[in-house]
């Protein structure tokens, strides 16, 4: 493979749960390799899938952080068994999970990221060297790998991509390796709908195999960031030590392979498992276990023993929220229709005999039990991830950051997250 990366969780203070640790690991002293990935490509954009059931990015440092929510995933899995004492997860006071004291997290990378830590370090000499031109204006910016291609390009200006646009043939963009590792180090690498479990989980440093330039890469991963401000707690930028290893790095004329594959240590289906990139999914097209609709249907069998009352309040709400609108779209006039009464929801509506206004329709239970069979019926995946506000006003005041400092952000389709599971 022409790119791997690997998690690693290294143990730094012993804790009553350091035995166990050293039991289960090949390289004892509580250190472990959490999961394995390579890849170098992406999803074509006819096969994207708004069922959730196709990867979009399978570069190798994309997969390997999708495998490590697979692994906290089954650690959360331990507690719901009544397991915690063998997980690497403890359980706060207000209800959430937090990565055991001590324990840390490293990204290895056989090269540089693509996008602005890499374009600028072509070979093993040009990498060493110190940054000659570090304010020169293409310095920073953020880039998008595109469909069909190899590198990446500048993102685009005011670029939108729409559902109907990419299966008409608009090329499919997805931003570079490097803008996601620094978005990684404001969010965490565990994702929104984890945040709603447990607090973020942050890289400590960072391994670089090859192409290794301290100037581009702490620029791209770490610089960017540094300065962002108001992110809502427990967000905050964190900057991962970054690391060179010295090998060597020839240029390599071969093709690019179409696959990636990933492995995880300890879920009980560890063989590793191939994707086929353009589709996004296994070669037999069946999905992958790291596919948004897997970890999303892992994230349901958990809620209703891991969710918190104010989880649950926040679900009833948002529920509620949509329901409302709901009603109020269907009390809309077609045309030549007269209005006889106020809509639901308006503010004459909710006023009472003397014209004050009611607060009947502004209040919910203080208390609210949401199923999981009714949160997955009444919200999208979408829908779901919205719950977690402090990670999307993190997620919102970056991309504003990226987008007013360092050319742009693009997003896929908001159709690829408006599905629901059974």
């Amino acid at each position: 493979p022409k790119v791997t990366a690997a998690l690693i969780m290294l143990q730094t203070e012993v804790s009553p749960w350091q035995p166990l640790v050293a039991s289960l690991s090949p390289l004892g002293a509580g250190d472990q390799i959490i999961a394995i990935a390579t890849g170098t490509k992406c999803i074509s954009g006819i096969h994207l899938n708004e069922g959730g059931y196709a990867l979009n990015d399978c570069h190798a440092e994309v997969v390997v952080r999708r495998a490590f929510m697979h692994f906290i995933y089954h650690q959360l899995e331990l507690h719901k068994e009544h397991k915690g004492g063998q997980s690497i997860l403890e359980k706060l006071e207000n209800g959430k999970f937090s990565v055991r004291r001590g324990i840390t997290f490293h990204l290895y990378i056989s090269t540089s990221p693509c996008g602005d830590g890499r374009v600028f370090s072509p070979n093993e000499e040009a990498a060493h060297a110190p940054d000659q031109h570090p304010g020169r204006a293409n310095r920073g910016l953020s880039r998008a790998k595109i469909e069909a291609g190899e590198g990446t390009v500048l993102v685009p200006p005011n670029i939108v991509q729409t559902w109907d646009g990419i299966l008409q043939s608009e090329r499919l963009y997805t931003m570079s390796c490097s803008d996601k590792i620094s978005r990684w180090n404001i969010l965490g690498i565990q994702g929104a709908l984890l945040s709603l479990y447990m607090e973020p989980v942050y890289l400590d440093s960072i391994i670089v195999g090859s192409l290794f330039s301290k100037d581009h890469l702490s620029r791209a991963l770490n610089d960017r960031i540094a300065s962002l401000q108001g992110i809502p707690q427990p967000f905050a930028p964190h900057l991962p030590n970054l690391y060179g290893s010295s090998g060597e790095s020839s240029r390599n004329l071969q093709k690019t392979p179409n696959i990636s594959a990933n492995w995880i240590f300890g879920v009980g289906d560890d063989e590793g498992e191939v994707i086929h990139c353009p589709t996004g999914k296994k070669r037999s097209l069946a999905p992958s276990r790291l596919c948004k609709t897997s970890l999303f249907e892992t994230f349901l069998s958990l809620w209703d023993h891991l969710a918190t009352p104010d989880l649950h309040q926040a679900a009833a709400a948002k529920i509620a929220e949509k329901e409302a609108v709901a009603k109020q779209q269907k009390c809309l006039l077609l045309p030549g229709n007269l209005l006889t009464e106020p809509l639901p929801f308006s503010d004459a509506a909710n006023e009472d005999s003397e014209g004050h206004h009611s607060k009947e329709n502004d209040t919910l239970p203080t208390t609210a039990t949401i199923s999981r069979n009714v949160l997955c019926s009444k919200l999208t995946y979408g829908e779901v991830k919205e719950l977690a506000e402090e990670y999307q006003l993190s997620k919102l005041k970056f991309i504003e950051h990226f987008r007013s400092n360092f050319g742009g952000w693009v997003e896929k389709p908001d159709d690829q997250d408006s599905f629901r599971v059974p």
